[in-house]
């Protein structure tokens, strides 16, 4: 009885010490891809995954968050191949194209972020692919 009571109490002297190691982490943005500072505060993660692009969107905290746009127009220029014009629309909780972006996986992209029904300018942004 004596060794469960003990175990006991080590249990419970551990439980804040665990929840304040957790809480000392702060979240990291993904390191593949590149991650892309939007204007109005949070980050875009922009990856090539099996020839498609994929946006995915993180608050200012670099928490995941569901995309805040219908969808992202991308033209992708090749430094010597013809523009390829890509799409991306929602797939889960990211935007996803179709699988058109040809390798090799280095090019300059420029994203145009679409919301449904806003007639305004879109947030627009040029990146290098894989970044520099």
């Amino acid at each position: 009885m004596k060794a469960h009571l003990h175990w006991l109490v080590v249990a419970l002297l551990a439980m804040p010490l665990a929840h304040a190691a957790e809480s000392a982490v702060e979240p990291q943005l993904p390191e593949v891809g590149l991650n892309i500072a939007r204007t109005q505060g949070g980050w875009i993660n922009l990856v090539v995954e099996n020839n498609r692009l994929v946006a995915t969107f993180f608050n200012a905290e670099r928490k995941p968050v569901p995309p805040d746009v219908a969808r992202i127009a991308a033209r992708i220029v090749y430094p010597a191949r013809e523009d390829r014009h890509v799409v991306l629309n929602p797939e889960g909780d990211a935007l996803v194209s179709p699988p058109k972006v040809r390798p090799p996986h280095v090019f300059r992209v420029f994203l145009r972020l679409l919301v449904e029904g806003e007639n305004e300018t879109p947030e627009t942004y040029s990146v290098l692919y894989p970044g520099s």
